[in-house]
């Protein structure tokens, strides 16, 4: 059964060009002239015995001849437009769907069903597409759990309940709570201290390094820390006296607002200091006759005008190497470990008084073992405030005495002209000096001598 054809429609945009018909027939010639050459090219295998022979080859196709009309085939529609195949047959079973496809799809085919929302897709309104994430549990992949859960709120707490108060003065007169010194004598002396040397006032801060020192080396006394140089003449010979050294502050507790450089007079507080220095003279031959090295750490304090110091000193002397030779002297061993204590109170701002006194608990036995005691006092007439680049003039006064040398007074005095500059200080002084020599080595020889010198300290 045959059903009627109907013509085939052309793909939109297509161009014309010869028909189905004619395209089917050139494709059934193509394929019968390839089996036919494939045919005579094998040759015939021999037969197996006991196998069923093969079935005879149906002999190839004739090639139409150009020009010739086309043979027909079988199963194909007489009508020129027609399609190449019939259609199926119900009866001969299910259809099988080969490569060749029809131009236009079967109207009896269903259209594809529109798209609904995904699994993780917002719903269109007034559809019936399961709500968002419900098949998001079907696949085999667990569920993650959440990486922070947020625990729910406390509930908010209950009002406190209220408290009458009671007015100010309710229950008598109200006092505040101040920490006292005990009572007493102790007391007395307790709170007299706090006020006398204390600042109870006046908040504290601490300073590094501090850039002034609370407790000044008397600057005429020839054994004290400092820089100097010194030409001077001993009985019609030249020598040289040097100094290399100071003394510096390392930590300062003091009322705010007392370290001021350019104040020296008003700075206050308890200080740590170091000092080092060695002393050195030449002869007339420029042989280093003597070297002193002395090294302390000096305690300080200063308030109002007054200062102090407490301070372990050091003092080792040695004769030089070239002047042992050359006159074969021997060095003598004198050592000093001392303990000094020295007061000094300001008179306005420029005169200064002081005093010291020193115990040597360690000595050399050959030398001093039985003389341990020394004491310092002097008055100078210094400038303590910045003077500008045409300075000022200054003079100072200094009087050692020594246990060790009989306590002979060793007299010093300059007078000369001093700069000043944040607590540094330059002076040029005519220099007077008389007692006992100030270099250990010669303590027993005496001294009488004027001279030149330049000085600096920190």
């Amino acid at each position: 059964m045959t059903s009627r054809s109907r013509p085939s429609i052309a793909a939109p945009g297509a161009v014309g060009g010869p028909s189905a018909r004619t395209i089917a027939l050139l494709v059934a010639a193509l394929l019968a002239l390839v089996s036919s050459r494939s045919a005579a090219q094998e040759a015939p295998e021999p037969p197996i015995p006991g196998a069923t022979p093969p079935a005879p080859e149906a002999p190839p196709a004739e090639v139409p001849a150009p020009g010739s009309p086309m043979p027909e085939m079988p199963g194909l529609s007489t009508a020129i437009d027609g399609p190449l195949y019939r259609d199926p047959d119900p009866t001969d079973g299910p259809r099988v769907v080969g490569p060749l496809l029809s131009a236009r799809p079967s109207q009896s085919q269903a259209p594809p069903p529109a798209s609904g929302p995904g699994a993780f897709q917002a719903p269109v309104p007034g559809s019936t597409s399961p709500p968002l994430g419900a098949a998001a549990g079907d696949g085999p992949e667990p569920l993650q759990q959440p990486l922070l859960e947020i625990p729910p709120s406390l509930p908010p707490l209950p009002p406190m309940p209220t408290v009458p108060t009671q007015p100010v003065g309710a229950f008598g007169t109200s006092r505040s709570t101040q920490i006292r010194s005990p009572g007493g004598i102790m007391g007395q002396v307790a709170d007299w201290y706090h006020e006398t040397f204390l600042w109870p006032d006046s908040p504290y801060e601490y300073v590094t390094l501090p850039a002034t020192l609370l407790w000044k080396p008397p600057q005429a006394n020839l054994r004290e820390p400092q820089f100097y140089g010194i030409f001077h003449d001993i009985k019609g010979k030249s020598y040289i006296d040097t100094a290399i050294g100071a003394q510096f502050g390392l930590g300062r507790i003091a009322p705010a607002g007392r370290s001021d450089p350019t104040k020296q007079l008003e700075n206050e507080g308890i200080q740590l200091d170091v000092f080092g220095a060695v002393f050195t003279r030449f002869d007339p031959k420029r042989f280093l006759t003597a070297a002193d090295y002395r090294a302390g750490i000096p305690l300080t304090y200063k308030k109002g005008p007054w200062s102090t110091k407490l301070s372990y000193e050091h003092t080792s002397t040695h004769i030089g190497d070239e002047y042992s030779q050359a006159y074969h002297v021997r060095q003598k061993p004198l050592v000093l470990d001392e303990v000094v204590f020295g007061l000094s109170r300001y008179f306005g701002d420029h005169v200064r008084l002081y005093g010291q006194a020193g115990y040597a608990f360690n000595t050399a036995k050959e030398t001093n073992a039985n003389n341990r005691t020394r004491f310092d006092w002097g008055i100078n007439y210094m400038n303590y405030y910045d003077t500008g680049p045409t300075g000022r003039p200054f003079a100072a006064y200094d009087m050692d005495i020594r246990s060790y040398q009989q306590f002979t007074p060793n007299n010093s005095f300059q007078v000369g002209w001093q700069w000043v500059n944040h607590g540094r200080s330059v002076r040029l002084a005519l220099q007077l000096y008389s007692g006992k020599s100030m270099f250990g080595q010669f303590y027993t020889h005496t001294e009488n001598w004027a001279g030149f010198g330049g000085y600096y300290e920190f």
